[in-house]
């Protein structure tokens, strides 16, 4: 349907504006977005222990980087650094 056309195409035009990005698509269904599967810097996780183990990790990563600009004391984040 609709919702699913918007959704690829969002997907990718946030992966084609920046080479710099690297997604994760957590697909428990296994059928949504296998056309993703060709892109170099997609990453489709179809396990649900899998995406609670890597949600983890990102939450422990998100957190140290949250501390590390609070050291500084960071106004904004500059991508370009």
């Amino acid at each position: 349907g609709g919702k699913s056309v918007a959704f690829k195409n969002m997907i990718l035009g946030i992966l084609e504006s920046s080479k710099r990005i690297q997604m994760y698509i957590f697909d428990f269904k296994k059928v949504e977005v296998n056309e993703f599967k060709e892109l170099s810097n997609v990453t489709i996780v179809k396990e649900e222990q899998v995406a609670a183990q890597m949600l983890e990790e990102f939450i422990k990563e998100m957190n140290e980087r949250y501390k590390m600009l609070e050291a500084i004391n960071a106004k904004k984040i500059d991508p370009e650094r």
